[in-house]
């Protein structure tokens, strides 16, 4: 069965005022169906688009910070290191993004629930 998709980011209250006050001068302008021009239209989506990259980079920057000098760590031991303790955030916001962009890696592969499962820094992320 394949696991429905979730994507390596959350909206922030910030970027939801945003998209509101968007839709807000879209409909003063006469309705919903006023299309945004080009120029807006890149402009909320670069600026969206820099604020999931920024909480990104700096949770999957905390991840790999945590690692300190130790080579293999576990997910409750990273976790406590962050300082986290709520595990689905863990996985939502810092593992998975890591893992997706390729500078961490499993221990067991093929076996990602494995409860002896680490994590550990590739080569080039120290």
């Amino acid at each position: 069965m394949p696991t429905p998709y979730h994507p390596p980011f959350t909206l922030t209250p910030r970027q939801l005022t945003l998209m509101a006050e968007i839709c807000e001068r879209i409909g003063r302008r006469g309705g919903g169906d006023v299309p945004l021009s080009p120029q807006l239209s890149d402009q909320v989506s670069d600026q969206v688009s820099d604020q999931v990259s920024d909480q990104v980079s700096d949770q999957v920057k905390a991840l790999m910070k945590s690692f300190g000098s130790d080579a293999e760590l576990s997910s409750d031991e990273l976790l406590r290191r962050l300082g986290l303790r709520h595990k689905p955030t863990f996985r939502k916001n810092y593992l998975s993004p890591a893992l997706a962009a390729g500078v961490i890696q499993m221990t067991e592969p093929d076996s990602p629930r494995s409860p002896t499962q680490r994590y550990r820094l590739i080569d080039a992320a120290r």
